[in-house]
């Protein structure tokens, strides 16, 4: 793979493909759709193609970026914006070399787990009534907590069952926080006689525009994966595209979803359905985005 160090940078530089105007990124009727209407954002776009095109260790220079995004529709100014916002954000880090820059993620974003449905459930509880946050920081708290998948079930007491996300801990320490709040696990006391706390899921968490997030995200890329299995093979930019639009949907079906335990979730939860989807379509377009990154970039000016 084409690679330069940059200067003063322990960091090594990984060159996506070169893409020309004479050749442009052809995709079926099903991609093409997507980008002409219910495409991702392009801050998402563009954030899952650095994470694809960076590894650990590696940086993507802007311009090689811009040449990535293209068949996205979203130009260089535009692409440019989206880094600059994804870096105050922390989802990016960037990096100057004379005229040129180059990003690379800031750290690994959450990963989707939650307990089987056979081990006991524990709550996770923050409370923030004590800590004299002024307004802005309560909302800044609140934004964040919600984000993670808390909810409100007191005054100034936010619970998540399950795990604390790995998140958690950072988020605090950016917001100017960290230490301010007391954070502890709770499960239920057997026997007591009380409501089951099970049923605060029902009181606190809304879980119809999760359940309509993945099953959107099924109705689209079901009949796509017949599509994919019965087609040629992909060109390696088509694979690379649709790889791209798949993780950038599959993260946008789980940004709501707040993780719960797989015994507090109804039945007919449709993410695990989705979540093979969506290894399925990964692994047909493996090969082909793999090879699309590797592909040697001319040497830069």
């Amino acid at each position: 793979m084409y690679a330069n160090a940059i200067p003063g940078s322990t960091r090594r530089s990984i060159a996506p493909p070169h893409r020309t105007a004479d050749a442009p990124c052809l995709v079926d009727g099903a991609i093409a759709a997507r980008l002409a209407g219910n495409r991702p954002a392009a801050g998402d776009l563009v954030a899952q193609v650095v994470e694809d095109a960076a590894p650990a260790g590696g940086v993507l220079w802007l311009s090689s970026l811009a040449a990535l995004m293209a068949p996205f529709g979203v130009g260089e100014r535009l692409m440019r914006t989206c880094v600059f916002r994804l870096v105050r954000q922390g989802v990016l880090c960037t990096v100057r070399d004379g005229r040129r820059s180059a990003c690379w993620p800031s750290a690994a974003r959450r990963a989707a787990g939650a307990p089987t449905a056979d081990e006991p459930v524990k709550w996770t509880i923050v409370v923030g009534w004590l800590a004299r946050l002024c307004g802005a920081e309560q909302e800044a708290l609140r934004k964040h907590l919600w984000n993670d998948g808390f909810r409100l079930i007191a005054p100034g007491v936010f619970a998540l069952p399950g795990a604390p996300p790995a998140t958690l801990s950072a988020g605090l320490e950016r917001l100017g926080i960290a230490g301010r709040l007391w954070v502890c696990q709770m499960n239920e006391l057997p026997d007591s006689g009380q409501r089951p706390l099970s049923e605060l899921v029902d009181a606190a968490w809304d879980l119809a525009p999760v359940v309509a997030g993945y099953r959107d995200f099924i109705a689209h890329y079901a009949p796509l994966l017949d599509s994919v299995r019965a087609a040629p093979a992909l060109t390696d930019c088509d694979a690379f595209v649709l790889r791209t639009l798949v993780r950038c949907d599959w993260r946008r079906a789980q940004r709501h979803d707040p993780r719960l335990p797989a015994a507090l979730l109804p039945p007919d939860w449709p993410a695990e359905r989705g979540a093979q989807l969506r290894r399925e379509l990964e692994a047909l377009t493996a090969d082909g985005a793999g090879r699309h990154l590797a592909r040697p970039a001319p040497p830069s000016p």
